[in-house]
């Protein structure tokens, strides 16, 4: 139980990180867009896509495997658990593009970079 509720809080983790960089955008515009796309996405469901995989056998899904579309890796090359591995990345993602985003504005808030700039319309 211990490994589902670790599970769950990395998976919270990791959509608050993507989350927050998807709308900490640094225009209006960006930002909006970004909203939108996270609100298009929500509204979305598993069984909208659950149709287009699976085939209703005996009153049940079941997922029709094809390679390469579906492919059910439970561990990593090294031995890691695939949720893991994902999780860890996204993590990884998300914390360097953080620091690449604030060079980019130190950078250019120093005057070492020329920026070019739009309005929003």
């Amino acid at each position: 139980m211990a490994g589902v509720r670790l599970q769950r809080q990395r998976r919270d983790k990791a959509r608050k990180y993507i989350e927050r960089f998807v709308t900490a955008r640094p225009t209006c515009a960006a930002r909006r867009r970004g909203e939108t796309i996270m609100a298009k996405a929500r509204q979305r469901t598993h069984n909208q896509v659950l149709e287009k995989m699976a085939d209703l056998i005996d009153a049940r899904h079941r997922i029709v495997e094809q390679r390469p579309f579906i492919v059910r890796e439970t561990h990593t090359e090294h031995g890691q658990p695939v949720f893991e591995a994902l999780a860890t990345f996204v993590l990884a993602y998300a914390d360097q593009t953080e620091r690449d985003y604030a060079s980019l504005v130190k950078a250019a808030k120093s005057g070492r970079i020329r920026v070019a700039r739009s309005e929003a319309r």
